[in-house]
């Protein structure tokens, strides 16, 4: 039976749940406007250190922007995130990389 994932659900719309290869890192697309939100769609990041709950999501910033700003696909190194924007009008593609 589905249950919802404490700690990281809002009263908005929150989908596009990706997660890490090691379980621990959970990245989700939301419209929530609490917070530090930055524009319509955002993108969050909520962890956790072992199989316990999530903690509360947290804005990811340096990724988003004014506009729509979804999930596609993470790495299994969790060094490559592809999403998706359309901050300059079109839908378009991106991705964000960072070292371990």
């Amino acid at each position: 039976m589905p249950t919802i994932v404490p700690n990281v659900n809002s009263s908005d719309y929150d989908w596009h749940p990706v997660i890490s290869s090691d379980e621990l890192t959970l990245y989700l697309a939301s419209y929530r406007t609490e917070g530090d939100a930055m524009g319509q769609e955002d993108i969050w990041v909520s962890t956790r250190s072992s199989t316990e709950d999530f903690g509360p999501a947290r804005n990811v910033r340096e990724l988003n922007s004014s506009a729509n700003d979804g999930l596609g696909w993470l790495s299994a190194d969790r060094c490559v995130l592809y999403f998706l924007s359309d901050r300059d009008g079109y839908f378009r593609l991106y991705h964000a990389t960072h070292g371990k």
